[in-house]
């Protein structure tokens, strides 16, 4: 791959796809493959003002230093790299198009159940497959069962391609974001490891990692599609904070945010003074089990801490000190959003032709 998302995503990054928010509506780019120089010029003979997006400037997004960084030292070794990565593109579009009709076709051929928990195949039928669409289907039955999989390592694939091969009965292979594969007698089988009910679409932590926060900046949650925007208010609007509905941004007094910020997930002990409860601190297992947050996700979900303080239990609650008050001189706005792997590769295959 050209190292911005997989094979797979880079080839499928074309002038039409769907909208990851709204999968009926198309997103269509028509100027994808246009020089920005010559579009500027353009506006330029027509009087136009283009607006700019200077988040484009901002390093922080690994699309960026791509087309800031990395793009310019490759151009000293060779000035037409930009051309000849269109053309890469468009050879791997093709390419791939025909191998995305062919795993279509052998899914068909394969599957044997389908479900949100799990995805079932006909052993024999799989093992028969050739190598690259054994890989596919294992990609694909993954995708469909972790929608907000970000990007899945050949590691992973290949290892439970080889399970799934010779693999005895009850053999299994750990795939990411707490799936399994498992060896039966004649099939094979994608699905939740130890019974773990589906995951919402919401930010989750994996593998007990904790990360490190800066604000302002821009965290990535591994294995997922969401990222925590973070940024630093001079000027805010109390009312607003107030009114705040969604439950994944939060206002926090930036002054209190002392000590090493990290997100991470829950730990024996953990305590939390919920906002509301006047400073009285609660046990954070039943704080989260008042939320009748399920048990398989409490240790996954995220909290943000400071100086060894729970700040906010994400999309919940955030902690009585932490909390805007009309002593407080600095906001520190903290919001998860999902990030457009589309986008960043569509930015990368065409930074000729978007970038100056």
């Amino acid at each position: 791959r050209q190292e911005a998302g997989g094979k797979e995503q880079a080839a499928e990054s074309r002038r039409q796809d769907s909208c990851i928010l709204h999968p009926a509506l198309f997103i269509i780019r028509p100027l994808l493959e246009i020089p920005r120089a010559a579009i500027e010029a353009y506006c330029a003979d027509q009087g136009f003002a283009p607006r700019f997006d200077r988040s484009n400037l901002d390093t922080t997004y690994f699309r960026n230093r791509l087309r800031h960084e990395l793009l310019p030292l490759l151009e000293t070794y060779n000035p037409n790299v930009r051309a000849r990565l269109r053309r890469t593109a468009k050879v791997v579009a093709a390419d791939y198009e025909l191998l995305a009709q062919l795993r279509e076709q052998a899914w068909v051929e394969t599957v044997r159940e389908e479900g949100d928990e799990s995805i079932v195949f006909d052993l024999v039928a799989w093992r028969a497959l050739p190598v690259a669409l054994q890989r596919a289907i294992l990609r694909q039955a993954t995708y469909r069962l972790r929608r907000t999989l970000r990007d899945m390592d050949f590691v992973h694939v290949e290892h439970a391609r080889q399970v799934g091969l010779a693999g005895q009965t009850g053999a299994q292979a750990t795939l990411p974001m707490g799936l399994t594969l498992s060896v039966e007698y004649n099939t094979l089988t994608i699905g939740n490891t130890d019974g773990i009910p589906t995951l919402p679409d919401e930010p989750l932590l994996w593998n007990g990692e904790s990360l490190s926060v800066q604000v302002p900046g821009t965290t990535r949650l591994s294995q997922s599609k969401w990222i925590l925007q973070t940024k630093t208010l001079t000027e805010w609007d109390a009312a607003q904070i107030v009114a705040n509905a969604d439950p994944w941004t939060a206002y926090l007094d930036a002054d209190t945010l002392a000590g090493p910020l990290t997100l991470r997930p829950r730990r024996r002990g953990d305590r939390f003074r919920p906002r509301g409860m006047g400073g009285h601190s609660v046990k954070l297992s039943a704080f989260l089990i008042n939320l009748k947050i399920p048990r398989a996700w409490r240790d996954r979900v995220p909290l943000l801490v400071a100086g060894g303080e729970i700040a906010w239990v994400c999309g919940r609650r955030i902690g009585e000190e932490f909390a805007v008050g009309p002593e407080t001189r600095r906001a520190a706005q903290l919001q998860f959003e999902r990030e457009s792997t589309q986008a960043m590769e569509v930015s990368f295959q065409y930074s000729g032709a978007r970038s100056k």
